[in-house]
């Protein structure tokens, strides 16, 4: 349905109209169901349905992320830690603000590690607010080009096991 609508509009639009129609057919298969005390049925329907509204999602995300770089979609007021760091300090600037996850910087600046919330909070849990912030952070961490396209860095963040990823300059 969707190859036959795109013959006539945008490949986002057929995606839309077409989920459209496969979740108002899954309603209807669902309520049959329901009706005729089929549960199966009813799984299906709503297996249906859930996967029309997904694939409606991603390709409208991936139509509007089309040609956006990381340049245009990055964070730029973050904070960061030092390797030197305590704890006691990741936690007061997760507190003080929106950031979840604090790049780690060397003397020179560079990027060596990625402390997370979730790391964090385990970390600590078990060894307290005076434990250095190198021993707590992941050492192994993607990164990706500032210039490269958000839909291309989602690929990798989808990927990997945190939930940021450090963008560097080329």
């Amino acid at each position: 349905m969707r190859s036959l609508l795109a013959m006539v509009v945008d490949y986002t639009a057929a995606t839309r109209v077409a989920a459209a129609i496969g979740q108002g057919l899954a309603v209807v298969g669902g309520l049959i169901g329901v009706m005729q005390m089929h549960p199966l049925l009813v799984f299906i329907a709503i297996f249906i349905f859930m996967g029309a509204r997904g694939e409606s999602e991603m390709v409208q995300v991936n139509a509007a992320l089309r040609g956006v770089s990381l340049r245009q979609a990055m964070m730029t007021d973050f904070r960061t830690l030092r390797r030197g760091d305590l704890l006691g300090e990741a936690v007061r600037m997760l507190l003080a603000g929106p950031q979840h996850d604090f790049p780690v910087l060397d003397e020179g600046g560079r990027l060596v590690g990625l402390l997370t919330r979730a790391r964090l909070i385990e970390v600590l849990s078990e060894h307290g607010r005076d434990w250095p912030v190198e021993q707590a952070m992941m050492k192994v961490v993607p990164t990706v080009s500032v210039e490269m396209p958000v839909r291309e860095a989602y690929a990798v963040l989808r990927s990997s096991p945190i939930e940021s990823l450090p963008v560097m300059a080329a």
